[in-house]
């Protein structure tokens, strides 16, 4: 069995120096986030993430994600932020969206 990690955490968006985005907007990207997640089933059957108030102390770990879902992490996460990073707005998940698709067809 693999450890368990951090994903990510609000308050390491909103503490970081020259963070494009404010908080608000750091907090509607973690909702558009869970939205994503949920709406596409990548969360592990034991995760309250749904259900967790999004604030500073609010995080997304390794055990909260199925096996899927640690794919589109790794396969499309980071590319996301960059986009946001550079303009994109969080609503546009279409990022996301691709590494799913990328991830789902290597799968069959």
């Amino acid at each position: 069995m693999s450890r368990s990690f951090m994903v990510d955490k609000v308050a390491w968006h909103t503490s970081t120096k020259g963070n494009p985005e404010s908080r608000e907007e750091t907090i509607e990207r973690f909702r558009v986030f869970v939205s994503f997640l949920c709406r596409n089933g990548l969360l592990s059957t034991h995760s309250n993430v749904a259900q967790r108030h999004i604030d500073e102390d609010f995080e997304i770990v390794s055990e909260d994600l199925n096996e899927l879902g640690m794919l589109v992490i790794k396969k499309g996460y980071d590319s996301w932020l960059k986009k946001i990073d550079s303009g994109m707005p969080s609503s546009d998940t279409s990022v996301l969206d691709k590494a799913l698709d990328a991830v789902r067809s290597e799968a069959h």
